[in-house]
């Protein structure tokens, strides 16, 4: 009696584990066919001074195509040595390009992580910049002001020499 049971519970077992093999293998496909979702990120101007609107942009990719659909594009970005680090959402333009501007005030060494959720994957990746001293005017708009100065003087009739010590 024992046998017969065995020889009928035999084949279901075998069919039960055949049937669970091929789904893992499916599964597996389906993960390694999946590709990941890659990010090109940009920063405008490349070189910012202090007091600059910068603008923090990255496209988001996946088989050489547009991702227009991230769930999330977020931007962190922080001064270095300096707590916390702010945190900036992304507005999406077109053609999986994503951006945030941010005025930045300090000279200094930064850092920003971009942060793109899309299509159940997460990419992230730390890129360092630096923000120069605001740029001074050149000695040749300086010149160019005070001659447009000195034009509207000698146009309302008044005449000054500037500052004189006696």
């Amino acid at each position: 009696m024992e046998l017969k049971r065995l020889m009928y519970m035999l084949p279901c077992l075998l069919l039960l584990l055949a049937m669970t093999a091929c789904g893992q293998d499916q599964e597996q496909t389906a993960l390694l066919s999946s590709t990941p979702v890659e990010a090109t990120f940009t920063l405008e101007p490349s070189q910012p001074a202090a007091r600059d609107n910068v603008t923090f942009a990255v496209t988001v990719t996946q088989d050489g195509k547009p991702v227009d659909d991230a769930s999330e594009v977020i931007f962190e970005w922080w001064k270095e040595g300096q707590e916390p680090h702010m945190m900036l959402p992304a507005t999406f333009q077109n053609d999986g390009l994503y951006i945030a501007k941010q005025p930045i005030t300090e000279p200094g060494s930064y850092f920003v992580y971009y942060h793109v959720s899309a299509r159940d994957i997460h990419t992230m990746k730390k890129i360092p910049f630096t923000v120069t001293a605001t740029k001074e005017p050149s000695a040749s708009a300086t010149t160019q002001v005070e001659t447009l100065a000195g034009s509207q003087h000698e146009q309302s009739g008044t005449h000054d020499h500037g500052t004189t010590r006696h």
